[in-house]
């Protein structure tokens, strides 16, 4: 994702995203509010977190959405997603 995504929170937007596993697929709903600020979250996190080596990291308009970070993320714990597997009810309703 990009940096734009961590304002896109438009209220009757959604995001689907869709895990390839072999024949098997699963699509996660998830609310563009949410997903802003979880990106707009880890980000942040990863930017002030040291690097491997204890250098800063580079600030960048790249930006990742995960399941599981490898940082503690207050908006994302681990699992955070699972509420949103197959969660179409969100859109019909």
């Amino acid at each position: 994702m990009g940096e734009k995504h961590e304002t896109v929170a438009d209220k009757d937007m959604f995001y689907c995203f869709v895990a390839l596993d072999g024949a098997d697929t699963s699509v996660y709903v998830i609310p563009s509010k949410k997903v802003a600020q979880v990106v707009k979250d880890s980000h942040a996190t990863w930017l002030r977190t040291p690097g491997l080596k204890g250098q800063k990291h580079n600030d960048s308009k790249m930006r990742f959405l995960k399941n599981e970070y490898r940082l503690k993320i207050k908006s994302a714990p681990d699992g955070w997603m699972d509420k949103y597997l197959e969660a179409w009810e969100l859109i019909t309703s």
